[in-house]
């Protein structure tokens, strides 16, 4: 899933905010915000790496796939979740 980067952004400065209220963090706001960015970024990067195993797996059966008439839509849902289940990912 891509989320634009200003999003990124704004979530992550809400919850450095957030965190620094409720006194669930101390330090600089800013330093608090950009390793939260980070972290979000890094748990993005993992669905998107799943999505292309996912496409590539498809890619190489696609013969199959089409000659067996089977749903491409759900069979890319149904490898995504092994391959996140086996990867110990959590998809929202």
């Amino acid at each position: 899933m891509h989320i634009p980067n200003n999003i990124v952004n704004q979530m992550a400065d809400k919850a450095a905010a957030e965190l620094l209220m409720q006194g669930a963090a101390r330090g600089d706001r800013a330093h608090i915000a950009q390793t939260i960015k980070r972290a979000l970024l890094q748990e993005m990067n993992v669905e998107n790496e799943l999505m292309v195993e996912v496409d590539k797996i498809l890619r190489a059966h696609m013969t199959t796939v089409r000659a067996e008439g089977a749903d491409v839509g759900k069979l890319r849902g149904q490898i995504l979740a092994k391959l996140a289940k086996e990867k110990g990912v959590v998809l929202r």
